[in-house]
Parts: structure tokens; sequence; C-alpha cells
């Protein structure tokens, strides 16, 4: 088995961000740093929308993220610490829009170590040097400059070591041009290792302190030293030279100190949430920071771990520090990084849920809230904190920032499920994120670009075209909005309302069939009577067809007008190339032999005055292509055949960034566009052809790629999207086809069903798109292309633990539990029960959203839990049991017994009391819930006491299987309470999951087949089908991999007849058959393994025996096998292990510190409809485009929010061989030409990074075959053609490269790259 891994969205959660002048010029832009991803965003600064502009997998984990800008320069460097053991320096090079890697030093083992460098990276606010340091004992010092050709270098490393030292924080300290000094928070733990009895634990101290690079004898040495408070754990760099008065602030429990050699100390208190019912006894920390400078000043902004932000001021004369002061800001979600903006913007990335975007309304001078200075407190001493060292301030909604945007996570993802409940096209796949209720919720994952609609109209009738035009050439904004309809145009202009105009020279009362602005600024419109030439100053030229001729179909560009009459005449009409203004039609015209159905003109390239060639597509099921040229107008230059009749064409090249006339700056707004000429041809059995069209030379139709769209015939119409010249396609789905950082893109948009679009442009949506819709007029925009999945988002209350579905009313039940906090009802009837307020419903309305500010905090030991059965489709809570007496819920199934088959249960695992470490609780239960005749409650039926918290339930031969601490139990159905009727004691350590294998196909028809059999020779006329049950379950124990167990019915007994070689620390599994299970585990690693050959000849020889007592002679011989292990090691009771041994398949690493946290093999992704790719759908055949695809696909979701799929390869040489040799080849160019960006790890090293790769290709890397940049070059790979591989430039170094790969690979470039697109169109997206 070989697998092929696709990554479908990246990782979502931020975990580093910083801000600076990447590009090179005056504007400011965001780089993120995503686990193993690096990505550059830009904001808009009018509309505060954030955009993506380019991502890269840098393949390792980034530990560290820094800006870095030398003296002198305005561009800012990308500095990254990792675990390859080097230190990275990138630049961003607008142009081929690429990160490349300047600098790379090695100077440590690769690993997450805690003397190796990584953990912390700081540089020299003056930029002069970098500090990168290990959380043990290792400190590199690290000078940048730059030589003659002005580019930057790096020095050796000089050392800074202590021995028995930790760090806990550095930071660059701002000493204007003397010598750079670097602040560190340490503590030394020579005497505490020493220590047995733990006496010099609770003595020791921790200090701050001071390294000094000296440029002139160049080393680093400690400069000074001061002692700390032993709970300090965050330093925070003060402005210094003429910018502020140097020294850094200690931010400890409770209260931030500031410091500095030579200088007083101040301090101020943390200020806490003013709750009267505090029992968390919880002392505020601070976790994340900001600095902001600003003209003569400066402010800085911290967070504390509840999300508050506070504002803090340093009053200072020269050099001084008089006070500082401490205010209450506003309360946002908690930050991995803050990021300020100069144009006013603050960015939080935050730990967990969505990012979110803020807009400054003011510095929090206007806001009523208590203003804390250090001149109050003491600024020297032991700080102890007590009822005068403690200060309250009460929390209020957003009043110093706005939100303006965000940035959509799935950072946690817990658990999920994939299931087509809305009966569409694909399915949808619900994700359960989140943590505490500020960002707990259910996600609804669908595949398509995301649509925000602007605005909605009823129309009078159903229209039949629609187009935007401007007024002038010049103009910014359309002014006309085009509708036609059966027997009428309307004619709406836009401005501050959109109204209907009637002198705008159009005529009315036809329908109209093309209507284009002309470069001179007249209209022309095109009607089957006529063609009507508005000119400038509202004059109007009407040619005329023929007697008994009318006009079918047009197209047009800024110049030239083509129309074609009925019988197959098409006649073009070009501008005068004067001054007349007249549109002159020419003297040839082209006839054809069958009707002409459809036709595009490509736009006219600048400094031309005509466009080349025309395509038509007639009704004898061909496309064709025709000249311009004046000199052989109308020749032919190439015929291809389609499998149905043209429904609509486009000529348009692929361009990436268009030219903004508006826009000055033309070193924003370069042009990065592909050569090649795409001629895109909807048919009208649903499918969509790409050819490419041969520009160069002899406009030849080659690489034709096919993909079928729906059961609707396909509609084109070009439009402009973020700066990007697209195609949108319309059939029963609504597509665009776009290119995106080099590559090609076809996806689907998650909107309603669209009949005609056009762009659409005016003030309040600067690029959006005008569309029909049935009988309505809607204006929307698509705000993100960069990725093609989107989310929708139903709020819950706490950390959602699993869901299960009812599959009749198809209403979802999440379990919700959350350590550590209140409930709002909880804390309610204390207010009430304390006499703080007089009623529960003062107590509500004193409560805080927790959507925002979270949950009350409680001791350790405290839960807050909820059963809620929710309404998907609306996103409404039907029900909400909330669970008392500290009772928390952690596992759920739904299942139907056998005593009562046919109607579902709902089966909660729950604790009371339950402690995470060690793991305890005073009392366990299994809650049996069923469901009322709607479906749509859930009343308790009973509660049965178990031995431990059940940690995962299944249904399991129509009865229900806990895993319970160590032991698998099964149960069924009583009338007070569950029965126990089996149990296997004495796994490992802990059950963490349960999978039930799934009956062969085989098994299962044969199955039914008897139960037809019998029902036909009792004589029953219909019979209910019942599922073969499975006799087969695979247990997963924490951190012991995975069992194998077999049920006998006969006797009541599991028999576990496999297990694994490696004690994995599984995180999720699912079965892919019978025999294959894939699992993960903490460490980041997918695996697949399968039953042994042996075992399977013995299971396979039990299952065709008949007889139970045959069948159980067998099973106890497969049980009593001694173990293949080399070391028969006993386990706990007395087990032994297994007798065989689980086969390793595939293994893979997913990439940086993530961990899979849900998978599911699904049959087919493409359930309802399937839209394949076929290369040979051309010659009157639709190959495979229109057959349903049944190829299994594997998706899985990982903690920190990336999707992918694992793909099966089934081909051995047309799929394995040739993936296989691709990766190998982009690494080997790697290797040689640097020509993708990376941290210092080998791509190979990188994928077995826990254990060595196996049978599993990389698609990424794959992918990345279209867009391979060398440094080495001077100008990116694909410059040339992004898409096709085809470039113009024979020396490109990039075309090489492709065609080096290509060439080891017998295929051409377009080959490759088509390979690459199919193997994810046709099984997953």
């Amino acid at each position: 088995m070989h697998l092929y891994n696709s990554e479908l969205q990246s990782t979502t959660a931020i975990e580093h961000a910083i801000v600076g002048n990447f590009s090179g010029n005056k504007e400011q832009e965001l780089v993120l740093g995503r686990n193993d991803r690096i990505e550059l965003w830009k904001v808009n600064p009018k509309t505060g929308k954030l955009s993506s502009i380019v991502s890269e997998n840098v393949f390792g984990k980034i530990r560290s993220l820094i800006p870095f800008k030398l003296t002198g320069t305005i561009k800012d460097y990308i500095v990254v610490g990792s675990d390859s053991g080097a230190i990275t320096i990138f630049e961003y090079l607008p142009a081929p829009k690429k990160f490349v890697t300047v600098q790379q030093e090695i100077y440590g083992k690769s690993g997450f170590r805690r003397t190796v460098p990584g953990q912390y990276l700081t540089f020299d606010p003056r930029g002069r040097a970098i500090m990168i340091s290990a959380i043990e004992k290792q400190k590199l010092v690290y000078i940048l400059n730059r030589d003659s050709e002005n580019n930057l270098t790096i020095s050796s490393p000089l050392e800074a070591n202590k021995f028995c030292s930790l760090c806990y924080d550095c930071v660059g300290v701002d000493v204007g041009y003397e010598n750079p000094i670097f602040a560190c928070l340490e503590t030394n733990y020579q005497e505490i290792d020493t220590d047995p009895s733990g006496k010099a634990l609770l003595d020791s101290e921790k200090n701050l302190v001071y390294y000094e690079l000296d440029l002139g004898l160049n080393h680093v040495v400690r400069q000074w030293s001061s002692i700390v408070d032993a709970r300090s754990n965050k330093i925070i760099g003060v402005p210094g030279g003429d910018d502020g008065p140097s020294g850094v602030l200690v931010c400890s429990e409770g209260f931030i100190t500031y410091k500095s050699p030579g200088k007083n100390e101040h301090r101020v208190p943390i200020p806490r949430r003013f709750n009267p019912i505090d029992e968390s006894e919880r002392i505020p920390i601070i976790v994340a920071s900001v600095v902001h400078r600003m003209k003569n000043a400066f402010f800085i902004l911290v967070q504390n771990e509840d999300g508050d932000l506070f504002k803090v001021s340093i009053d200072y004369k020269d050099s001084t520090v008089n006070s500082i002061r401490i205010k209450y800001f506003d309360t946002i979600p908690v930050a991995n990084s803050l990021c300020i903006f100069r144009s006013g913007f603050l960015f939080c990335a935050s730990e967990f849920g969505n990012h979110q975007f803020y807009q400054f309304e003011n510095l929090g001078d206007e806001v009523d809230s208590p203003e804390f200075s250090s001149l109050n407190f003491p600024s020297s001493g032991e700080y102890i904190i007590d009822s005068e060292s403690t200060v309250y301030f009460q929390p209020h909604s957003l009043s110093c920032l706005t939100a303006v945007n965000e940035i959509e996570s799935l950072m946690p993802t817990l658990g999920g499920m994939i299931y087509n409940i809305a009966d569409e096209e694909t399915p949808q796949i619900f994700a359960l994120c989140g943590k505490n209720g500020t960002s707990a919720s259910l996600k609804v994952i669908r595949h398509g670009l995301e649509v925000t609609e602007m605005a909605v109209s009823e129309l009078p009738g159903n229209a039949q075209a629609l187009w935007t035009i401007k007024q002038s050439t010049s103009d910014e904004f359309d002014h006309f909005i085009v509708i036609s309809f059966l027997d009428a145009t309307l004619v709406l202009k836009i401005g501050e309302e959109v109204e209907e105009v009637s002198d705008s020279g159009f005529v009315n009362n036809l329908p109209t069939i093309l209507v284009q602005l002309l470069s001179d600024n007249s209209l022309v419109q095109v009607t089957p009577h006529s063609i009507r030439h508005v000119l400038q100053d509202g004059r109007v030229n009407e040619w005329k067809p023929p007697k008994n001729r009318e006009i079918v179909c047009a197209t047009s560009n800024s110049r030239q007008v083509v129309i074609s009459l009925n019988r197959g005449e098409v006649v073009l009409f070009e501008l005068d190339p004067g001054f007349s203004g007249i549109l002159t039609e020419f003297s040839d015209r082209y006839t054809s032999q069958s009707d002409i159905v459809c036709m595009a003109i490509p736009d006219i390239e600048h400094g031309r005055i005509r466009s080349p060639v025309l395509s038509i597509g007639c009704n004898d099921q061909t496309a064709r292509i025709l000249s311009l040229d004046p000199n052989s107008c109308f020749d032919p230059l190439s015929t291809q055949a389609l499998s149905d009749m043209p429904e609509s064409m486009c000529l348009s090249k692929l361009v990436e960034h268009v030219q903004n006339k508006s826009n000055t700056d033309q070193s924003s707004t370069t042009s990065n566009e592909i050569s090649s000429l795409f001629l895109f041809i909807g048919l009208r059995n649903g499918l969509l052809i790409r050819t490419t069209i041969d520009s160069s030379y002899s406009y030849e139709m080659t690489d034709t790629r096919t993909r079928f769209l729906g059961t609707r015939p396909v509609k084109l119409f070009p439009v402009t999207i973020q700066n990007k010249l697209c195609v949108l396609a319309t059939s029963t789905r609504s597509w665009l086809n776009y290119v995106h950082q080099g590559q090609s893109k076809l996806s689907p948009m998650s909107y309603d069903m669209l009949e005609y679009s056009s762009s659409f442009s005016s003030d309040q949506c600067s690029q959006g798109v005008v569309a029909i819709a049935e009988n309505t007029l809607r204006i929307f925009t698509i705000d993100r292309i960069d990725t093609v999945i989107n989310q929708a988002s139903i709020q819950l209350s706490y950390t959602p633990k699993a869901m299960t579905l009812n599959k009749d009313s198809k209403f979802f039940v999440i379990i919700e539990s959350e350590h550590g906090i209140m409930s709002s009802s909880k804390y309610a009837n204390l207010l009430v029960e304390n006499e703080i307020v007089e009623s529960l419903e003062d107590a509500q309305e004193a409560i805080l959203p927790p959507e925002q500010f979270g949950y009350v905090r409680a001791k350790d030991g405290n839960w807050a839990s909820c059963i809620r059965v929710l309404n998907p489709f609306t996103g409404e809570t039907v029900q909400l049991l909330e669970l008392d007496d500290n009772e928390a819920a952690f596992s759920l199934a739904s299942i139907e017994f056998r005593s009562d088959l046919g109607k579902q249960y709902i089966v909660v695992g729950t604790g009371c009391d339950v402690t995470l470490r060690p793991r305890t609780s005073s009392n366990s239960y299994l809650r049996v819930y069923e469901w009322n005749e709607d479906g749509d409650k859930l009343s308790l039926l009973h509660k049965t006491k178990v031995d431990s918290v059940p940690q995962s339930l299944v249904q399991f031969q129509d009865r229900l299987a806990a895993g319970i601490g160590s032991s698998l139990v099964l149960f069924d159905l009583g009338k007070k309470k569950l029965l126990r009727k089996a149990q296997l004691n004495g796994l490992p350590s802990l059950i963490s999951k349960l999978v039930v294998v799934p009956v062969s196909s085989a098994a299962q028809s044969s199955n039914l087949a008897s139960q037809a059999e019998h029902a036909m020779e009792s004589g029953m006329g219909t019979f209910i089908p019942r599922q073969k049950q499975s006799n087969r379950i695979i247990i997963a124990d924490v951190h012991e991999s995975i069992h194998y167990a077999i049920y006998n019915s006969y006797n009541q007994q599991f028999v576990i007849v496999c297990d694994d070689v490696i004690p994995r620390f599984i995180t999720s599994l699912c079965c892919l058959d019978r025999d294959t299970v894939a699992v993960s585990d903490k460490f980041g690693t997918f695996t697949v393994l399968r039953l042994p050959d042996d075992l399977l000849l013995q299971l396979q020889r039990q299952s065709s025996v008949d007889n139970h007592s045959n069948a159980q002679q067998l099973l106890t011989a497969i049980a009593n096998k001694k173990s293949v292990s080399i070391s028969n090691k006993k386990r706990f009771n007395g087990m032994h292990e297994a007798p065989y041994k689980f086969s390793l398949v595939a293994q893979y690493h997913i990439g940086g510190s993530d961990i899979i946290t849900f998978m599911q093999a699904l049959p087919s992704w493409n359930q309802n409809l399937s839209g394949d790719i076929s290369s040979n759908a051309v010659d009157g055949t639709t190959g495979d485009a229109s057959s349903k695809n049944t190829r299994p696909v594997l998706v899985y979701m990982t903690l920190l929010g990336q999707l992918g799929s694992m793909v099966p390869l089934v081909s051995l040489q047309n799929d394995v061989e040739f993936f296989t040799g691709l990766e190998l080849n982009i690494r080997n160019e790697h290797m040689n030409y640097q020509t993708l960006p990376n941290l210092g790890y080998d791509h190979l090293m990188y994928r077995s990074k826990i254990n060595p790769v196996k049978n599993i290709i990389d698609g990424t890397i794959c992918e990345q075959f279209t867009s391979l940049y060398s440094p080495q070059s001077s100008g990116p790979l694909f410059a040339s053609n992004e898409v096709n591989g085809i470039s113009n430039n024979s020396g490109n170094a990039g075309d090489s490269i492709r065609q080096r790969i290509a060439a080891s690979l017998d295929r051409s470039v377009n080959e490759v790259i088509k390979k690459i697109e199919d193997i994810r169109a046709m099984n997953i997206f």
C-alpha cells in the first residue's frame, strides 16, 4: 500500500506574529509563523482587511520568530529559530513572491533539546546583532552586517554560556548606539540539583542578567546581574536612546517591576477582575506584550492569562524614570503574539479560536477605569501579596478597540465527524474546536470559497444576461449595470443608490446580446437586430444585419466587436485607429458550415491595436481558433472536437495582478501574468474544458484539461477578484478558476446557484461580483482565495469532548466539559446565596458574557459540564442539560441495544470530582438517555455506577462496549441499569479509544442473502434486513499502542490476537479495512498497521467454520500461540503479550509539532456528485470526467487546525513510481539549488523525524513543482509560465530545473503538472 498525503488546509494556529517592512516599500506587513509554515499578509489601511500574499512550507518547526533591520536600511529580514539546530534568515522577494534563504548557520543538533538554542530569539533594537538562546546553558550572539555588494552577512557565533543555568526569557535592551546589550531571566540550579531535601529549591533565586556584546573585542561578557522575584516569567524591553529611558520591565506573578542598572526600581501591581466570590486563589501573570513607538512617545500593552489588556505608561525625564502606571485597556482573546501597526491596527494571534484584527479607537485615556501608579506602592524589598498590594478593576465591553477583521482558526481541533447531513454534492466536516467559553465551537467546514453577500434585490422577471460598464476607461468604478430580459433591457445607474435610467443611449425594448465600453469611451450595444454605437457626445450609429438575418451571439474587446449571424456567418468590426471614432466593418466575412452558438475574443495586449485571434464554438461539437490578422483574417488556425455542444467560451490570460490605473505607486502593482493564452469552453453536458493556446507562433490548442462541474450547461464569465483576472463558471454550482501563488486553481464557491455574473466595482465594494440567481440581483465579494474551504461556527459553552448524531432527526449531541471554572448558573446561585444580589435575574445581569470574558475561575478539581442537543441546520441549541454535583462528561456514544432494536439511545460516560493527576474520581457513571418521538429531546433513563471514568464508548454486537480504566466491558440494556455481559481485564494502562472493525463486503452480502433465503423459507412476504455485526474490536491504550481483539459470542469472551511492537501514544485511529488500521500518536507520526499474513490465514479458517465449538477451538489455538516478541513479557493481572504482531505498512511524520486528533476513512469523497479530470475528453468522449469516483480517501484533522487527506495510489507504474520519482528529484534539486525555503532540515529527515518514512508520498513538496525558485537566478522560475511550465525564455533557470525533473520521469513538464493536479481533483479537492 502506498499513500499520497495532500494538505487540504494548512495549519490555522498562529504561534508567532511579527510586523515589519519585508517588501522594502513603506508599507507594514505581517509575517505569521504557523507550525512549519511561514506566511506574509498585507493590510488594507482603508478597509482593515487582511489578505494573504504568500505561504510557504519551510519543513521545520518554527520555535521563535523576529524581524531584523540592519542599521540604515528600510527592509526587514525574518530571523527564525527552529528545531533543526540552525538559525535561518529569510528575505522576502516581492517580484517572485518568495522567501529566500539569505543566511543559515548550523550550531547544534536537531530536535527539541534543552541545551540546543532556538527557544528564545531576540535582536538588538539598533540592528547590529541577534541572540538565540536555549532553555538551559547555551546562548549564542551573531553580529549581522553588510558586504560591499549590500548583501547580509553573519558572523561566527559568540558564546555566552552559563553552566547549570535555566533561561526563562530574553530581550534586546535599547541602549542607543552603545555596545549591544541583551537581558535574560535566569536561575542557577546547581545547588538544587545536588540537594535531595528540596530546601535549595525553596531558597533559589532568579536573576535578571545583562550580557554585553563588545564590538571592539568581539566577545560577550556578563555585564550586570540583579535578583528578581522567583515568580518572574517575562521581560519587556523599554525604548532607549532618544526614544525612552531604556531598561526592562520584569513581569512577575501579581506585579510588574521596572529595572535598569544604576536606576531606582519601580513596582506596580497587576490589576485583577473584581469578583466578590473568588475561590480560585489565582495570581495574575503576563503572557503577552507589545511595545509601540510613536513620535516622541511610546506605550506598552500587556495581557494577562484571562485576556485582559493593560496599558503600561512610564513617566520619565531624560533617562530617569519617575514612575510607571498601569490601566485596564480592553479584553480580547488570550494571545500568542500581539502586533501593532502604525496605521492604527492591533493584530491578536489568539492562543485558541479565531485570530482577531482590531482598530484603535483611542489609547485608553478616555476610558473611565482606575489607573494605578508605582508611587503608591513600595519599590523595594520582598513583594507580599495582601489586601494592600492587590488592586481591582471592572471589565467592560470593547471601548478602546473595534474588531474589523478576523482570520479563522480550527485550533485546537479535538474531534469531529464527516457526514453529508445537508445532502449536498460533497460531505460536510464537523470539527469540535476551541476551549472555554471564548473559543469553544462546532465548526461546519465545507469545500468552497467563502462568499460575503453585500446586497440582494428582486428583479421584475427572469434575466437572460448581465454586464457592468464604466462611463470612461479612466474611471475607477462601474457606472451602469445592464440586465437583459427576454424582450427588454434594464439599465441601472450605480451611485449611492442603484436606480433605473432611461437616457443611457441604450435601446430598452429589445433583449441585449452584448454591451462593451470601447477605448475611445464610446459604448456598444448588440441586440438581435442591430449594433448600436453610442458615441461620447451622445450621437448613435447603428448597423443592421441583412433582411431575414439575426445576430445570435457576439463578443468584443476595447477595439473590436465580432458578431455571428444565423446560418454561421461571422462579421468583424474594428474601431478606427484614428480619431474619427467610427466602428468599421471588415470587408471579409467568415462562413461556417454549421451554426455558431458561442464565441470569444481576448483582451488587447498593451502596445497593440487588435487581438490576433478569435474562438468560435459550433453546433457540430467543435471549437475553432480563427486568425484576426488583417493579412490572413478568418484563416482557421486550429480545431478541437468536443464531447457535446458548447454553451459558452472565454479567451483569457490568467493574470495574478491587474494593474490599478488609479495607483501611481508602480512598485506595488507589478504585473505577474502567465504568458500563455487559455481557452475555456463550457459544454452543455456540464463539462468545463481548459486548453492552452500557443500564442507564440501557431496558436495550436494544447494541454487540454476537462472538469465536470455539474449537470447544467456551463456558462463562463471573466471577473476580477483581489486584483486577479479570473474566470467564473456557473452550472449546478458556481466555480472560480484563478491563479494563486503560481498555481492554477479551480475551486467551487459556497453560494447559491448563479446564472449570470460580471465584475462589479463601486465605492462600497471595490472588487466584487454582481450576479443573477433566479429572479434576484446579487452583489457579493470573495475575500479570501488562499483557502478553498469555508467555515461556519456554532458557539458552545465549554471545551467539546465528543459528538454523535441522531440519524433520524439529524440532530447532534455534544458533550462539553471544562476544568477549573465555575458555570454561570452556579456562580449566579452563589451570588444570591451570599446576598450579593437579590434575585437570579440580577445575578444573570451581573455576570460578564463568557463569549468575551470567559467563565469565573474556580479551584482545581472543579468542573463545569453539559450535554447539548443541537440543530445543525439552524445552529440552535434545542436542549441543554447541565451536570450537577461536580460531574463531568468524558465519553459519548449512540447505541441501538439488542433488546430494543431500531431505537437509539445516548450513553454518556461521566466522573465526579475528577482529578487529572493522579487520575482519580469519587464516582463514575454510565448515563443512558432516550430520545423523544421527535428526536430533539433527551430524557435520563438510568445511570450505572462503574469502577473508573469511561474514556471511550462504542456500539459492539448490538451492545455497549466501554473502556473503563484498563478494562473493556460489554454492557446490555436493563430496566434499571446496564447489565454487564463480558469483560476483558489486564490491558496495559488506560483504554483511550475503541473502534469496531468493519465487516467485509463479501461477508455482508452473504449475510443478507442468507436472511432473504430464510425469509422465503419461512413464508415471510417482506423482511427488514439487518447488517452483520462485527465480532472484532480494536483497543487503543493511552501509551501502549493498539490491541486487536476478537469476541467469541459462544462463551462471551474477548481474545486479543495481535498487538504492536512499538509502545505508541495513540491519539486517533480508524480502520481502513477489516485487517488494516491507521493510527496516529502524540509525537505526530501517522502509521498504517496490518495483521500479519499467518494470522490472516488463521482468521480466515476460523471465520469459515460454522460450528461454534470448532470456531472456539481455532480461536483458542490462535490465542495460545507463543508471542513472536523477543521478550514475552507479562502485563498487568498476568496477561501475556499477544501471539501476533502488526506488520508496518506505511509511516509518515505529519510535520512540526502537530498531532492528528481525528481520522475518518471514506469510501469516496464525492459521494453524491463526482467531478473528475480527464485528459482524453476532447475526442468526442467524456472519458472519466462524468463517471462516479469510488476511490477511498482518509481525511484527518490535527490539533493545530490542519486538514489533510491520505489517498491510496493504485497503479504501481503510473502513480507510485511517478510520485516517488518526482519527490526524489525535487528533493535532490533543492539540495543542489536551494529551490525551496527550509529551516535546515533535509526533507527526508524531516518526514522521518520520529520513525523512518515508509510508503507515503509528501504531496506538499510535489505540489511545489510549479513554483520552484532558485535564488541563483535573476527572476522567478515560474515567471514565464506558472501553470503550464512553458516558458518563452529558454534561458530561464526554473524552466531548466522543471524540464530536468520532467525528463528524469520520461514526461513533459505539462504532463507532470497535470498529474499533480489530477491526484487531488479526482480524489478529494
